[in-house]
């Protein structure tokens, strides 16, 4: 258990310091991340400009490399492949037993803003 005192609130090192999540609402990638840098200079974050590019959405982001995995014909979600499946199982798990951590990475054109930021 923690006991928390009065004295002990006003002794800690706690700034407020900002950081960001998600979606920004602008296209383009260099000046988004100027302006992050300049606001949130601390801790920065990975901007996803949604309306630079549907690849940018959360989920369809991070599902780049995985099986079976569509981007629908709206671009908003994805979808189950009718492809076959057992070849594409068998390749996604032969990158995976190998630590083919690259098979992995998210690309610069699912990610701009995080190469950006780095």
């Amino acid at each position: 258990m923690c006991i928390v005192t009065a004295g002990d609130r006003h002794n800690r090192a706690f700034h407020f310091t900002p950081t960001g999540i998600g979606t920004v609402p602008t296209v383009d990638v260099a000046a988004t991340c100027l302006r992050i840098l300049e606001c949130c200079p601390q801790v920065p974050f990975w901007p996803q400009l949604v309306k630079r590019s549907p690849l940018e959405n959360m989920v369809i982001q991070v599902s780049e490399g995985l099986p079976l995995l569509e981007i629908s014909p709206d671009q908003k979600s994805l979808v189950l492949s009718a492809r076959d499946m057992e070849p594409e199982l068998v390749s996604f798990y032969d990158r995976f037993l190998a630590e083919d951590a690259e098979a992995f990475a998210i690309s610069r054109e699912f990610a701009p803003g995080l190469f950006e930021m780095i």
